[in-house]
């Protein structure tokens, strides 16, 4: 672990991200990790760490000390990946490995910030404990205030995953999650390249949850409240409006926000998909309809 430490953390660094808001409680100050991908100033990090935003004030620190700004080149919500950018050259990157090598029982290092800054290059081991785990919603968490967005590494000093998240529930303790980034390569790719990743598809609206008060009071279904429809959404040809209830889409039934963005993840730009919508404006209440719509491609609008 000694040798292995020595060897990957001149490439690990720390995030610090200035969050503004309209109010206080909007601001504030989010601290991670990030790791050195490429000699020119390229740096991995988690999405939620530059507070999903390209907005905001970040500093990256390095191993050595020396504190550059830095920008955010991209990042992508559904894999929790940013890519930070920083005008030097002849930094450390970081060697990647194949997680696909890996197996249950391998022993692995972690280096990051948790805490902060005033805790950079700190490091923990443990053992690879499961693979291809389904990530459930008590685990969306930052893995430590501090250490999100800093390398898995295994023993040959490659790193194979980004430290993301961890379980936080009763009864769990120590239970963390990385991202394998062997897995991820387009998506960094196209962050580097694009600012936001290619192929994804959108629907054209912003969305909320249907409000449980709503669904007791007025006897709403489970859905996603439509909130806004954009003016390039093939939805406002078909007549939907904001506050319309999405049902149903893709031949699934859509209970939640997570539901639309797994549907959506399983198309492509220009695919044609029927969509069961149930009104609450006054006029029709309680009136459902199905009509097909065609998907557009998202270039940042809704990642970004």
């Amino acid at each position: 672990a000694a040798a292995t430490y020595k060897k990957v953390v001149p490439s690990v660094v720390s995030v610090e991200v200035d969050i503004s808001g309209s109010s206080s409680e909007e601001s504030g100050t989010s601290e991670g990790t990030g790791i050195i991908a490429s000699s020119g100033g390229y740096i991995l990090t988690n999405a939620h760490v530059v507070n999903y935003s390209k907005g905001n004030t970040v500093k990256v620190t390095l191993h050595s000390g020396k504190t550059y700004p830095a920008v955010v080149a991209g990042y992508d919500k559904t894999s929790d990946i940013a890519v930070l950018k920083i005008n030097v050259s002849g930094l450390s990157p970081a060697v990647f490995g194949n997680v696909d090598n890996m197996q249950i029982g391998d022993s692995v290092i972690a280096i990051g910030s948790p805490g902060g800054i005033s805790f950079a290059g700190s490091l923990t081991g443990g053992y690879i404990s499961a693979l291809n785990r389904v990530i459930e919603a008590n685990s969306g968490t930052a893995i430590n205030p501090g250490n999100s967005g800093g390398p898995l590494v295994n023993m040959y000093g490659q790193v194979i995953g980004i430290n993301s998240n961890k379980v936080v529930a009763k009864g769990y303790e120590s239970m963390g999650f990385s991202i394998p980034v062997s897995r991820a390569r387009t998506i960094i790719n196209d962050l580097i390249q694009k600012g936001y990743v290619a192929g994804r598809c959108r629907l054209g609206v912003t969305v909320g949850s249907v409000p449980e008060i709503y669904r007791e009071y007025y006897n709403y279904p489970e859905g996603v409240l439509i909130q806004t429809v954009g003016s390039d959404s093939d939805l406002k040809n078909k007549g939907i409006t904001a506050g319309d209830i999405i049902t149903k889409a893709g031949g699934n039934d859509i209970k939640s926000i997570d539901d639309l963005y797994s549907m959506l993840n399983a198309h492509k730009p220009g695919d044609e998909i029927s969509i069961t919508v149930y009104s609450t404006a006054q006029a029709d209440k309680g009136k459902t309809k199905t009509v097909k719509v065609k998907l557009l491609e998202d270039k940042g609008e809704t990642q970004n």
